[in-house]
């Protein structure tokens, strides 16, 4: 996972002169990359210790760090209408900045195609998009208000939320869309309930990235 620096460094800030760091999981190491494409991108998202990057001209990437192996996926365009308030109101170097305060990304892999999903926390809708899309595609649905940020894991989004005037978390998955079977349309679906968790027992879901 991508380990952030701290000191109001992010990624890709000058004075890390293109340079980001990670801790393997399994092994417990620690690894430093540089990535030219600081140079003009910033990261959104870390998943699954690939980095989602987008470009000042709003082009979106999908890299994996030490190969450099980069996967396209369409320009935000048509989802910053939905985000344009929250934006537009920041000085412009922070735009990105901020957008990647809102968003919590998770990628799945087929023999076909790439597919990302982006929880936009604050409008509370889920945009999904593939390698071979033109364009992102809005949820229909939104997810429930008061939950912290989703959080990534093998390809779905998790969310907890707190039940109301009780004593419970309720624990819901995103999954990846799938085809309609009437064509070649995708589908993304509501959040599924996975699990109940009595309260004295529950620790909020949080990001890693």
């Amino acid at each position: 996972m991508m380990l952030p620096e701290g000191h109001g460094l992010h990624p890709g800030h000058p004075g890390l002169r293109g340079y980001i760091r990670f801790l393997n999981l399994d092994l417990g190491t620690l690894v430093r990359a540089q990535l030219p494409l600081f140079s003009d991108h910033c990261a959104i998202d870390s998943v699954d210790g690939l980095l989602l990057l987008r470009e000042e001209d709003s082009a979106v990437r999908l890299l994996h760090p030490f190969t450099g192996d980069i996967a396209e996926l369409p320009p935000l365009a048509n989802l910053l209408p939905q985000l344009a308030p929250l934006l537009y109101n920041c000085p412009v170097p922070y735009r990105i900045r901020r957008l990647a305060g809102i968003v919590s990304a998770s990628a799945s892999f087929s023999s076909e195609a790439i597919t990302v999903m982006l929880a936009l926390h604050e409008v509370h809708h889920v945009a999904f998009a593939t390698t071979l899309d033109q364009q992102w595609t809005l949820s229909s649905w939104k997810y429930q208000h008061g939950c912290p940020p989703p959080l990534s894991f093998q390809g779905k989004l998790h969310m907890s939320c707190y039940v109301l005037y009780s004593t419970v978390f309720e624990i819901f998955q995103i999954e990846p869309p799938v085809k309609d079977g009437m064509g070649s349309d995708y589908v993304l679906h509501p959040p599924k309930l996975i699990a109940t968790v009595p309260e004295p027992h529950h620790a909020y879901l949080s990001g890693r990235v």
